[in-house]
This record gives C-alpha cells, structure tokens and sequence, in this order.
C-alpha cells in the first residue's frame, strides 16, 4: 500500500511472506519471491516480539533469510536491509526494548533497528520518515 508522508511525498510498501531454506534453489515461492525482492529500494526485516511461547525462533529464521539472500545474489545480499522488531505492544515499552536489543546482539546485528507496533503506532512516524528519507537521500549519503 501506498504511505504518505506529506502531501507531496509517499512511498509504497510490498509485504512479502517469510522465506523457507531453500528458496534460492526454487523451495517455496523461492525465485520469483527473490526476484520480487530485487525489484524494492529497500528491504525491512520484521521480526516479531515473542506475544505467547511456541512462536518460531526470530534469530534462527533471520539467518536463513540472510543466507538465502546470498545464495541467491550479490546484488540482493548487498541491498539496504533494516531490521524493525514488530508488536511491541505485547508488554511494556522497557521489556519490549530488552527484548529487542537481546534479539538484535544474538543476530550479529550492529546497525540502528527499530521498535514499533501498529497497535499504538509506537515508533511508526520515525521508521516512516527514516524510509523516506532514505528513499528519496542523495546517492552518496551513507545509511550504516
């Protein structure tokens, strides 16, 4: 859907199923849901916060993403990715900040992430403004 920033910026966002081992090779939507990703300014990886027990392990299912998008290519292991954590709502904004950062240090990842949820909207105008920012930046600026 399309995302309004003011009333001459916008920008459109694709919501892509999660990927399974073995998409590069064709497993899944496999390719075509790769090649859909080649075609995005921007890739965000939503990582849910744990709302009940059970759920799939975050961490183990960014690293087989990670690693399918370098088997499939360069290009897409070398596309922008942003890491935002989702449903922050399902407990308190200080536990929900734990959480996050817990998550983000057991992926390796050492660039800026965001929290938010649609719920409440925490967190939604500063990843809004940061995508178009981003989007619409000089090419030399740098987003690491």
């Amino acid at each position: 859907g399309v995302v309004p920033i003011d009333a001459e910026t916008s920008f459109v966002v694709a919501d892509s199923p999660g990927i399974i081992e073995g998409a590069a090779e064709g497993a899944g939507l496999g390719i075509q849901f790769l090649k859909h990703l080649q075609r995005t300014g921007l890739l965000l990886h939503m990582v849910e916060l744990p709302a009940y027990e059970g759920i799939s392990d975050p961490v183990e299912q960014f690293h087989q993403l990670s690693e399918e998008l370098i088997k499939f290519s360069e290009q897409l292991q070398e596309k922008q990715r942003w890491l935002v954590f989702t449903k922050a709502d399902v407990t308190t904004e200080q536990k929900a900040q734990e959480i996050a950062k817990s998550y983000a240090k057991e992926m390796g990842w050492t660039d800026k992430y965001y929290l938010i949820s649609s719920i409440t909207k925490f967190g939604l105008d500063d990843l809004k403004n940061d995508i178009a920012s981003y989007l619409f930046a000089e090419p030399e600026e740098d987003w690491n």
